[in-house]
């Protein structure tokens, strides 16, 4: 785990989720990318997770992680092979597409940790590299309301969460809250 990495040792974030009541801790798995990842260190996230996971149980919370570049959530194939490997019932994963892959692999991303899917990370941001910048979620109808259609067949209760709004300013927060509000009216039929 990134923390476990920073010295900063999960019991504390642990207790500070207690205190705050919160059920779900988010956690990073680890802080090197699926290609850089030794066999050795992917074995040493997979045991921390566990461990977390465990910890994180006993006081009836779970865990879930970051879907991020630089960790080994980084791919669909490296997402998938962690949960797999982890394989603990209070191991979750929040998702959010890749902006650097086209649409059908963010959705084969999606329906493959959809047994583990906690939360989605809603956002909308266009263009390559330094040039992406983010955009009102409304321009991005044609990828959520897909990912939207996909995230409702999870099992379990998730949310959608407003990530990032473009401007940053209330009103853009106000108009994104209500086009996601419609698309999941719409998802969840």
């Amino acid at each position: 785990m990134r923390s476990e990495e920073e010295k900063q040792p999960f019991e504390w974030t642990l207790e500070t989720a207690i205190a705050l009541g919160a059920p779900t801790i988010r956690v990073w798995a680890g802080g090197v990318g699926s290609a850089d990842a030794s066999p050795p260190y992917r074995r040493r996230v997979e045991e921390e997770s566990r461990r977390v996971a465990a910890l994180a149980a006993a006081e009836g919370l779970s865990i879930a992680y970051e879907f991020q570049g630089g960790t080994l959530t980084d791919t669909n194939a490296s997402a998938a092979a962690l949960l797999r490997a982890v394989d603990h019932e209070n191991v979750r994963t929040y998702w959010q597409p890749n902006h650097d892959e086209p649409l059908g692999y963010n959705l084969d991303g999606l329906r493959t940790v959809l047994p583990w899917l906690t939360h989605v990370h809603v956002h909308h941001f266009g263009g390559d590299g330094p040039e992406r910048k983010q955009f009102p979620l409304g321009e991005g109808h044609e990828q959520w309301t897909r990912y939207l259609e996909v995230a409702a067949a999870a099992e379990r209760e998730r949310f959608a969460l407003l990530e990032f709004v473009a401007g940053g300013t209330v009103e853009q927060l106000g108009d994104d809250a209500r086009v996601l509000k419609q698309w999941l009216n719409q998802a969840n039929g």
